[in-house]
């Protein structure tokens, strides 16, 4: 056994019996000396691993360069975590929610808030600050990271860490709060997200911190490109691919301009561009050569809309009037209209005929259009369910917070 092995053999029994704590975390100190997390217990067990680091602290995990090597992780690793399940989760009085918020085969694993700071002539720097779902709490924690995404199943994380673009991308495990691998890669990425099947991940390379917008508020592109990697193996495949720029809505692309999977084929990767017809999607392959819109987004409208049904057969349309706020829902073949929903902006698909939701208070004229809460919408049907409590009227505000969906199922 190498000492890789060694290690994480080792976590891995501690992980199956150590119950969440908010203390320190053994994982990440196992595999660096510089981040933080949970859980410090069974001391006998850390001197044995504590023994292991001091040699494997000089290996490519810890600073990932030209040479470094994959290192993968399976499911083996990930120890399991109980999802609550119940079909509707509401938490109408909590904004931002401290509580686990649900419907369907959908939760909010996560958010973020918005923090920007001033710098003078060199302008500002927005750093957001993650709140994930802890199931051994039951609520949601604060965290230090940079950027969380979480895996279908509510199971593990991925975590980046502060300080834009960074150059290891962490799996952190839900059940125990703590890192269990760090997957190197040799270009800083700023952000990253799962496959819908989380077998893989996608990470968005950036040449400079994406957050750290000019005095102009007008940054200049700082995407150079994106990974597809393997969870399994680790092993990562890097494309070149700068943003889009024009005269857009922002004369060029803002300096966050991340990449995802494509909804209707997760062999394609999509993003959000500027030209000088405006902006779109633009689409290419994983050797990040430009490709064709799938016929099944035609009808897509805004990147952080629902997008396509689970089926497929439905994708969600852009809102149609303000008082009372309704928005389209869409046939996918067809982008005849399947019906209306009393919602502001469609968000998530909490199964084939309900979506999570904004919705504004009480109507979205002027003034009220960003003072929004969650609420869960049936198609075909005209009642409305809270979900959270009210957002602030403030879209500029200090703290306000940005929901994160995903599968618990």
């Amino acid at each position: 056994m190498n000492i890789e092995e060694l290690l994480r053999d080792s976590l891995r029994g501690i992980a199956e019996e150590a119950a969440p704590a908010p203390s320190p975390g053994l994982a990440d100190r196992a595999l660096r000396t510089r981040t933080r997390r949970r859980i410090h217990r069974y001391a006998g067990v850390v001197a044995v691993v504590a023994a292991v680091v001091a040699i494997a602290v000089a290996g490519p995990l810890l600073e990932p360069g030209p040479e470094a090597t994959p290192t993968g992780v399976s499911q083996a690793d990930i120890p399991h975590v109980d999802i609550p399940q119940t079909d509707v989760i509401a938490r109408p009085d909590q904004s931002p929610p401290r509580e686990l918020i649900a419907a369907g085969d959908i939760a909010m694993s996560a958010y973020r808030e918005e923090h920007s700071e001033t710098h003078g002539k060199d302008g500002k720097v927005s750093t957001p600050i993650w709140h994930l779902y802890n199931p051994g709490a039951g609520r949601y924690e604060k965290t230090d990271w940079g950027w969380i995404d979480v895996a279908p199943g509510m199971q593990m994380a991925a975590v980046l860490e502060r300080d834009f673009p960074v150059k290891r991308i962490g799996i952190l495990s839900l059940a125990t709060m703590r890192v269990v691998q760090w997957i190197p890669v040799n270009r800083g990425v700023g952000s990253v997200e799962f496959a819908e099947d989380g077998r893989r991940l996608l990470a968005t390379a950036y040449a400079r911190n994406p957050d750290h917008y000019g005095s102009d508020e007008e940054p200049a592109s700082a995407r150079t490109g994106f990974y597809v990697i393997d969870l399994a193996s680790g092993e990562s495949e890097y494309a070149a691919r700068v943003s889009a720029t024009g005269s857009g809505l922002f004369g060029v692309t803002a300096g966050r301009d991340d990449l995802s999977f494509s909804d209707a084929d997760p062999d394609l990767v999509r993003g959000w561009g500027y030209t000088d017809e405006g902006s779109t999607f633009e689409y290419f392959d994983l050797e990040g050569n430009e490709a064709e819109r799938p016929s099944a987004e035609r009808f897509l409208i805004y990147p952080d809309d629902a997008g396509l049904s689970p089926d497929g057969r439905l994708v969600t349309g852009g809102m149609t009037r303000n008082s009372p706020p309704m928005s389209a829902v869409l046939f996918n073949r067809s982008g005849a209209t399947a019906g209306e929903v009393h919602a502001q902006q469609l968000l998530a698909w909490a199964d084939d005929k309900r979506l999570i939701a904004w919705d504004c208070d009480p109507e979205c004229d002027a003034g009220g259009e960003y003072s929004n809460h969650l609420v869960l919408v049936g198609i075909g049907s005209n009642k409305v369910q809270t979900l959270s409590g009210f957002r602030g009227s403030n879209p500029d505000a200090d703290g306000r917070w940005i929901p994160v969906f995903t599968s618990r199922r």
